[in-house]
């Protein structure tokens, strides 16, 4: 530890302070490790109320001189500055220069290296202390060019700022891809007194000047490089679910913001350090009540909180009961004759040596589709169609009784954004296999499900009430999962399943399909546990309890089986018009109930891109 804070008597060697309400907090601390003759200075994040406050203060001002030695020589960082960074950095500059006297420019230093690091606000106060002490190197002539490590910092100040730092020091700065905090502050309001800091939107904030005008400020503000993107799939467990932190915006509780701007760090560097890799605050779900503290470091502190839940890549056991994401009363679409167990070329449930379940159902070929329609289709769940004159989702469209609520990280799949940012597309929906639907005691047909145009719809809605929903459906899925294929005649999902030992694709549905003269035949297969042999007895039966959710494993196949007999043998009703309309065509012929008016959210992909190929690779059980 270096030097001592001359404000905090009794603080730690090293350790340096920050006042507020009359009490000292520590934020900084100084160390030299003595056989590398390496000095770091570390920052930690925003803390106090003080220190928040200071992140709030977004106008940039030009640079105050700063003392390089206890005379009169002083310089200034080029260019403007984030006013509260500012203020953080005018604070521990002097401390920092102490140190840098004692140890580096003292007769006899042998410090070979330099480097400065922090989190958050301390990435911000670091950034700008680097320049200042490779600048009292350069003033000094001593031969050690200052690095600088940082971790979700956000914004300091302008290109010329930028420009100046990266020619000074050797930066390495790390960045979550979804951490929100790393584009901020979005904007600057130069002229503008006061301006506050809402959710940023396109890197926009609005802000009000001096003159009253309203007008909106774009950012000049400018990150420095040496980015290194840690992404969601770079993380120890869960990246399915790391992924899914693509769509939180600033507005979400603290909780979730928190998250992803401190775990994935912790995370992801866990693995590069030594003590126990369990401590890692990897796992976006809730600590167990009953967790012991080493085990309890395995989640990500305080994540979710304030009653928030995070989707989990697993079948939720639990009833669905937040009815915000249900179709309003009376926004389903009327339902067509479905297709019954008969309809179907085969079907079947199977259980492996193993205990790995399968449930696969090869369709009766679907008149009027193609597998251009299907790749659109799946293209384009997310976007919307009118129908006889009445707006309907996609999703619903698919199944008009079961299904709920279908959200995507990219649509489509294989869109710009989701190729530039390397982001494996995930998806989560929420559906009530077979609703309404009665057993019938017979093998070759166990369900009779309601059916027709002319048949009520029970479909749950936000007008069902929630005890309404056991008479309905006792079985409810709420997944997540990642798409890992996905081709002109083919996708798949999988669900992943994680472990302290590991993480494997523990449910994985693939539906296959090719034009046939009588229309698209399509395969549908779907695997629930792991295919190792050593899967037989710990793993595969859990991973099918889950997925059972409660009901009998083989009332659970038949009820799979029905539903995705239902789903494809449905798409003839509406599909091609719909796909006709989404290429700006009259559709060829009249649906059989259904004739599309317009598709919204509904661009056409290109279904011979052989190119998007396996989107994730990795992991093949």
């Amino acid at each position: 530890m270096v030097g001592s804070d001359p404000a905090a008597p009794g603080a730690p060697a090293g350790v340096y302070t920050l006042p507020q309400n009359g009490r000292r907090y520590p934020i900084m601390v100084i160390l030299k490790h003595a056989s590398t003759r390496h000095l770091v200075v570390a920052i930690r994040g925003s803390n106090t109320k003080l220190e928040w406050a200071r992140n709030f203060m977004y106008n940039r001002t030009l640079q105050l001189p700063f003392a390089l030695n206890n005379g009169s020589d002083t310089a200034k960082i080029p260019g403007e500055t984030h006013v509260g960074f500012t203020l953080g950095f005018d604070a521990l500059w002097p401390h920092v220069r102490t140190a840098l006297e004692a140890e580096v420019a003292a007769a006899g230093s042998n410090i070979k290296a330099i480097t400065l690091t922090g989190h958050s606000q301390g990435a911000a106060v670091a950034t700008m202390l680097s320049y200042a002490v490779q600048t009292f190197l350069i003033h000094r002539n001593i031969n050690i060019k200052a690095g600088l490590v940082t971790f979700g910092g956000p914004l300091v100040g302008d290109s010329r700022f930028a420009a100046s730092i990266n020619a000074a020091v050797n930066i390495r700065r790390i960045a979550f891809e979804n951490d929100p905090f790393t584009i901020l502050p979005c904007a600057s309001a130069k002229d503008a007194k006061q301006a506050s800091m809402p959710a940023c939107a396109n890197t926009l904030v609005p802000t009000v000047d001096t003159a009253g005008s309203g007008r909106d400020y774009w950012s000049d503000y400018q990150h420095p490089g040496g980015e290194i993107m840690v992404r969601a799939s770079d993380m120890l467990v869960q990246t399915d679910v790391w992924t899914f932190t693509n769509h939180i915006k600033m507005t979400a509780s603290k909780g979730l913001v928190a998250g992803v701007h401190g775990c994935p760090y912790i995370c992801f560097f866990r693995q590069f350090s030594s003590g126990d890799p369990r401590n890692n605050n990897c796992l976006m779900k809730r600590v167990p009540e009953d967790s012991l503290l080493l085990m309890s470091n395995g989640y990500c502190q305080g994540f979710p909180n304030d009653g928030d839940d995070w989707p989990t890549p697993a079948i939720d056991r639990q009833l669905l009961t937040d009815t915000s994401v249900f179709p309003a009363a009376g926004a389903r679409p009327p339902m067509w004759n479905f297709r019954t167990y008969a309809d179907s070329r085969s079907w079947s449930c199977s259980t492996a040596e193993n205990n790995m379940m399968t449930v696969e159902v090869r369709h009766k070929p679907i008149p009027g589709v193609t597998p251009e329609m299907l790749f659109w289709l799946y293209n384009n769940m997310q976007g919307a169609s009118v129908v006889n004159g009445t707006k309907y989702p996609n999703f619903l469209l698919f199944h008009p009784r079961d299904h709920v609520y279908y959200w995507t990280s990219h649509s489509p799949f294989n869109s710009p954004a989701a190729k530039h940012s390397k982001l494996t597309p995930m998806t989560n929906w929420r559906e009530f296999q077979a609703t309404g639907c009665k057993e019938t005691g017979d093998m070759s047909a166990p369900y009779v499900c309601p059916s027709g145009p002319n048949v009520p719809n029970p479909g749950v809605t936000k007008a069902t009430k929630p005890g309404d929903y056991l008479k309905l459906s006792i079985d409810h899925v709420n997944g997540t999962s990642v798409v890992r294929i996905m081709e002109s005649n083919k996708i798949q999902f999988a669900v992943r399943g994680c472990s302290r030992a590991g993480c494997a694709w523990s449910v994985r549905t693939e539906h296959s399909w090719e034009a046939t003269p009588d229309g698209l035949a399509v395969t549908t297969r779907q695997e629930i546990g792991l295919r190792w042999k050593l899967a037989t007895k710990g793993i595969n039966p859990r991973i099918v309890n889950a997925w059972r959710n409660g009901v009998a494993p083989d009332k659970k196949c038949n009820r799979v089986a029905l539903h995705f007999i239902e789903e494809y043998g449905g798409l003839q009703h509406w599909l091609p018009a719909a796909f006709q309309q989404a290429q700006g065509k009259a559709p060829a012929s009249p649906a059989a109930l259904y004739s599309a008016a317009s598709v919204d959210d509904a661009a056409p992909v290109a279904p011979n891109d052989e190119a998007l190929g396996r989107m994730m690779s990795d992991y093949d059980f």
